[in-house]
């Protein structure tokens, strides 16, 4: 289960930051499947089949913040680090960074347990 559950909220907040700008780019999308196949050793089906139940999981309206702040106190603070660090990967893929995205990922990193000097470290050095 808990490694499902890694991939719901890694699927999830990528795709959360990704549509920070109103649209998700193909860039974006090329990278949260690079991400999701690197980080938990899969392909890109499985990939494709993270980010879809994650879209329906947004689209069902529940409530998802709770949910990824419950599965992020199981994670110590280097994973957290970690997944914020795939997040700005996402919010860098297509070459601008808006301040939607940076809304979004500072929400997403909040979300994570990250203090706002951690947030805002590591979207400065992405910079």
């Amino acid at each position: 289960k808990s490694v499902y559950d890694a991939k719901f909220l890694i699927s999830i907040l990528l795709l959360y930051v990704a549509k920070g700008d109103g649209e998700i780019d193909p860039s974006e999308t090329d990278r949260m499947i690079e991400i999701i196949i690197n980080h938990f050793d899969s392909n890109s089906a499985e990939a494709m089949g993270l980010l879809s139940d994650a879209v329906r999981a947004f689209s069902d309206g529940e409530d998802l913040v709770e949910r990824l702040r419950n599965i992020s106190r199981g994670l110590n603070q280097e994973e957290s680090k970690h997944i914020f660090n795939l997040l700005v990967q996402v919010v860098l893929a297509d070459g601008e960074v808006t301040d939607g995205e940076v809304r979004t990922a500072q929400f997403a990193g909040k979300i994570l347990g990250l203090s706002q000097g951690e947030i805002s470290a590591a979207l400065h050095s992405a910079r």
